[in-house]
């Protein structure tokens, strides 16, 4: 992790110089460069409380991190609005009301196990040694199959974006705000996938542990029923409000009725991040993240993004950039469903146990 922060850190500064290398106004180059920069601290003191609430997950402690991330939002939009405007330090004052809500986060969940969790604590960290760097090649073979996953479907709309914004070069505000919209709704419904994805890995890495497989398929059959049952009522609410759900974000009318034509396709897919998380999360505990790596990949790059770029520019297609791009990710959403589910479908939990247990061996003998 501090290699990498090192990495994004001489990026950040460097920031200015690259954005002018690429074509961007200097000036608003400048305003960007500023806010990365600021930015990094924060970035720092998150990647620590990230990384010591995953500590605490493995362990099953997961109330005290989700308390604290609870409070930390309206702590957050005070402290926010207190730097931007109270203290008008106006875009710097963004990343440091962050920075200092991040602060605070790491110190309550420190404090919070430290106190609440101390017996657990001590039964699982037994101090820091040399052994701490074994084993460092299979974990950055699973960490690259992880970051692979993240980066195929993170950078899929990164792509989108630019497809629609290259085809609508001569005024195409309209479909970047709307696909803006979209994206960002797309995101937010993401985050239930993700906590189902962090609670699969969790419960079926310890079912495997314990030596029961059928707790582990248990897990995974009923977060799929979870996942569905959760997917649909954001469905219905965005398929009953798409006329005028886009003035929750603009007031502009053209924006908004491209929102409301491409709504129902989004309604849709609705279903796909619940379940591509869940199942992501199910395999990370099963030790499998390449299946989801390779899954990601196929669906979005060799088959969903070039559907919808051909859609976009194929002259023989009469859809808006926004609609025919949104057809290629939802093609592409689905076939990533698709393919964990079927190799989920055919894994031999009691093998997968017995291969779980053979790895414990393996390590204890180390």
């Amino acid at each position: 992790m501090t290699v990498c922060l090192a990495c994004v850190a001489v990026v950040f500064a460097y920031s200015k110089s690259l954005l002018v290398a690429m074509g961007q106004d200097p000036d608003l180059s400048a305003l960007a460069a500023m806010y990365l920069q600021y930015s990094f601290f924060g970035m720092a003191i998150y990647s620590g409380f990230d990384a010591y609430r995953k500590y605490l997950l493995a362990q099953g402690i997961v109330y005290g991190s989700m308390c604290i991330l609870v409070a930390a939002v309206p702590v957050n939009a005070v402290v926010q609005y207190t730097f931007v405007f109270i203290l008008d330090l106006g875009l710097k004052g963004a990343p440091i009301g962050m920075a200092l809500t991040y602060i605070v986060m790491l110190i309550s969940l420190v404090v919070y196990s430290r106190v609440w969790c101390a017996a657990k604590m001590q039964q699982s960290w037994g101090g820091w040694s040399w052994k701490c760097l074994d084993d460092w090649k299979d974990y950055m073979r699973q960490a690259s199959f992880n970051v692979m996953t993240y980066l195929c479907e993170t950078a899929a709309g990164e792509a989108a974006v630019l497809a629609i914004a290259y085809h609508n070069v001569n005024g195409g505000n309209t479909a970047i705000g709307a696909q803006s919209v979209l994206a960002r709704t797309f995101m937010a419904s993401r985050m239930l996938g993700n906590g189902l994805s962090s609670a699969a890995a969790t419960r079926v890495g310890h079912a495997l542990g314990r030596g029961s497989p059928i707790d582990a398929r248990e897990t995974w059959i009923q977060g799929c029923w979870l996942s569905l049952l959760s997917s649909q009522p954001l469905t219905l609410l965005l398929l009953c409000t798409r006329s005028s759900f886009g003035y929750v974000f603009t007031k502009d009318e053209q924006v908004v009725q491209l929102v409301a034509r491409t709504l129902p396709i989004l309604a849709i897919l609705m279903i796909f991040p619940t379940i591509n998380g869940h199942c992501y999360g199910t395999l990370r505990g099963l030790g499998r993240q390449v299946i989801s790596a390779i899954a990601s990949f196929v669906s979005y790059y060799v088959i969903g993004v070039p559907i919808g770029l051909i859609l976009i520019f194929s002259v023989h297609v009469s859809l808006s950039s926004v609609v025919s791009m949104w057809l290629g990710l939802g093609i592409a959403s689905f076939l990533y469903a698709a393919i964990q589910m079927l190799f989920l479908c055919m894994v031999d939990w009691k093998a997968e146990c017995r291969r779980a247990k053979r790895q414990l061996l393996e390590n204890n003998k180390d």
